[in-house]
């Protein structure tokens, strides 16, 4: 925290409103490489912190709402791929009445997908499931998105939803889509780096 102060100055959050797009990125940068610099002093946590659930109902289906942020960059492929089975493994172990829908900033890639062997039987990727369309595949997308500046302008498909159907199945996914795309005004700068996800599903 005492690093953020300093970079941003304890600008107050209508202060921060009034800094332009470009002093914004030059800060963020700043603080990107201040994170990187204090990961490569410390191992990276195997462990997830934590990763969020909600069981909900609606009508009268039940349904239980995954949500985390699993660990980044290159250098966190190992623990991110060990998150990412523990999940699955809690999404799997919901009882069979239950549809189960996972969805977060996972930073996956597909290599480490498929060096877990794929994804489990039984568990959907949406963005298949939903067409594969080009135009909502990129989540992190640095060729429209200038939030941040990085070498090669990487695309990536880092935000994802899984769903674990129920038995019977209760829900058709339809759609899958990006959000977020505009600029905020006046700060001339997206809500995120990423792009949103957005999900609709028809109940059956």
């Amino acid at each position: 925290m005492q690093k953020v102060n300093e970079i941003f100055g304890f600008l107050s959050p209508k202060q921060l409103t009034t800094l332009d797009n470009k002093t914004l990125r030059e800060k963020a940068s700043t603080l990107r490489n201040l994170y990187r610099d204090d990961l490569d002093k410390d191992e990276l946590s195997v462990e997830i912190e934590s990763f969020k659930y909600t069981v909900v109902a609606f009508e009268n289906k039940n349904l239980v709402l995954f949500n985390s942020h699993l660990e980044s960059m290159l250098r966190g492929a190992n623990a991110r791929k060990m998150q990412l089975r523990k999940i699955f493994k809690e999404i799997l172990a919901s009882p069979d009445d239950t549809t189960a829908i996972f969805g977060g900033d996972l930073n996956s890639r597909d290599k480490e997908l498929t060096q877990l062997g794929g994804l489990p039987a039984g568990i959907e990727d949406l963005w298949i499931a939903c067409g594969s369309r080009r135009e909502s595949e990129y989540t992190f997308d640095l060729t429209l998105n200038d939030n941040l500046i990085m070498d090669g302008q990487p695309r990536c498909r880092f935000d994802r939803i899984y769903v674990r159907h129920s038995s019977p199945r209760q829900l058709e996914p339809t759609y899958f889509g990006l959000i977020g795309l505009e600029r905020l005004h006046p700060q001339g700068c997206f809500p995120s780096d990423h792009w949103g996800i957005l999900s609709r599903f028809e109940v059956e």
